[in-house]
């Protein structure tokens, strides 16, 4: 059994990994890769956008036996 809605993979984020994406819109910011603030935080969103809707079509390859925990038969990509 497939873990979707209508189809569609559903994505889980740990908390550890929002705050990363939180704090890469500031890092991209203050690294000069983005002169305006706004510009980083949509980057951000975009990225996390682009795996929202491409995820489904990634290679997948079985999550170790450790996340059962969570939930079994889990998958992940790289």
């Amino acid at each position: 059994m497939r873990n979707t809605i209508n189809d569609k993979p559903i994505v889980r984020y740990t908390d550890e990994v929002l705050d990363y994406f939180n704090q890469l819109s500031e890092t991209l910011y203050y690294q000069n890769y983005f002169g305006l603030m706004d510009s980083a935080i949509r980057y951000v969103s975009d990225m996390l956008a682009y795996i929202e809707k491409n995820i489904a079509h990634l290679p997948k390859h079985p999550a170790p036996e450790y996340f059962s925990k969570y939930e079994k038969y889990m998958q992940y990509i790289c």
